[in-house]
């Protein structure tokens, strides 16, 4: 009775998720590659806008990778879960 007890919750917190459980990541990815145009078209602006030299090229380039290696890391964990869900082909 404890060893089915411990199984069933065994099986429910630690067995594999689904496949629709990849969409955290692949909106995840949509999220920072959102993001990641945001921040081009806001700096942009600030630039064109700006009377003074608000950002220098070492502050731009730090703002721009953050959401662009986020978007890749997700989307590179979206890619593998789907792929390893799928039915193997022979």
């Amino acid at each position: 009775m404890l060893v089915e007890s411990l199984l069933k919750i065994d099986k429910a917190l630690f067995s594999p998720l689904n496949k629709n459980y990849c969409f955290y990541f692949y909106y995840l990815s949509v999220f920072f590659f959102t993001l990641f145009v945001f921040l081009i078209f806001t700096i942009g602006f600030t630039t064109m806008t700006s009377k003074t030299q608000s950002l220098t090229i070492e502050q731009v380039v730090w703002l721009l990778i953050n959401p662009l290696v986020l978007y890749f890391i997700n989307r590179l964990y979206y890619s593998m879960c789907i792929n390893s869900l799928q039915s193997p082909k022979y």
